[in-house]
């Protein structure tokens, strides 16, 4: 009984995470075990602690997605104890990886109704749930477990970032984090040659607008927010493409 109420509750989620939609039955608890907060703390990412000061979680939807923001950098941890003790054979566990994962994405695909402080703090919020689900998607493509693209999440997530209330990340290092990640998430999700606005050559904007010339330095604010080893390798290859525009602009003499 335990077994299949546990494969409906699998499939419930990937049905949900495939249209971004609300799943169909309740979240299962006495099903899910719980992240060790002693050994991995369910802790804000540090870019979050300064929103909340400035009363940016104040409403309850916002709240919920922050909650699993601190859910998703426990499961980041955990996820990098197993790659370093077990390599890639971690992959293979799929059980273990969907109960780590499955409740995260059910709470923020189930998230509760409620108005925002503001414009800026919705989009905010937004991005942040939909660059969770994208870093859910990505891992459960890690290990087969999820039979679609991420393509949809990630371009869904990519038109909140070129939202107008992004236009002061320069000035506020805690949303550039946000916004840094949620576009490196998007740009490891695109296949293909990027068009002229993609997330690859807005990473490259920033960099030039920031005067960094090094990926370290787009890393290291991103490594802020929930991370992962498993996505060192891919990020490598968006570095390529990202420093491969910027050289271009530059022998373009262009910003």
């Amino acid at each position: 009984m335990i077994r299949r109420l546990t494969f409906g509750y699998r499939v419930d989620v990937t049905t949900s995470l495939l249209c971004d939609s609300k799943p169909r039955f309740s979240l299962p608890l006495d099903l899910i075990p719980v992240v060790p907060p002693a050994l991995f703390p369910h802790e804000l990412p540090l870019p979050l602690h300064t929103l909340i000061m400035s009363g940016l979680g104040e409403d309850r939807s916002t709240a919920h997605v922050f909650q699993c923001m601190a859910n998703l950098n426990a499961i980041a941890a955990l996820i990098d104890s197993e790659l370093a003790a077990r390599g890639d054979a971690l992959w293979g566990e799929s059980i273990s990886l969907g109960l780590w994962l499955n409740p995260i994405a059910h709470r923020l695909l189930d998230r509760p109704t409620g108005t925002a402080r503001s414009v800026r703090s919705s989009v905010i919020s937004e991005a942040l749930r939909l660059g969770a689900l994208l870093w859910i998607i990505w891992i459960k493509r890690k290990h087969h477990a999820y039979p679609g693209s991420p393509a949809a999440t990630a371009q869904k997530l990519f038109g909140f970032l070129m939202q107008l209330d992004w236009m002061d990340v320069l000035n506020d290092t805690d949303v550039l984090s946000i916004q840094l990640w949620s576009l490196v998430l998007c740009g490891i999700s695109y296949d293909g040659p990027a068009p002229s606005t993609s997330p690859v050559h807005m990473i490259a904007l920033r960099m030039r607008q920031m005067g960094w010339n090094d990926w370290s330095e787009v890393m290291m604010h991103v490594c802020q927010m929930p991370w992962t080893h498993a996505f060192d390798v891919t990020s490598a290859h968006l570095a390529e493409r990202v420093q491969r525009i910027n050289q271009e602009q530059i022998c373009a003499g262009t910003e």
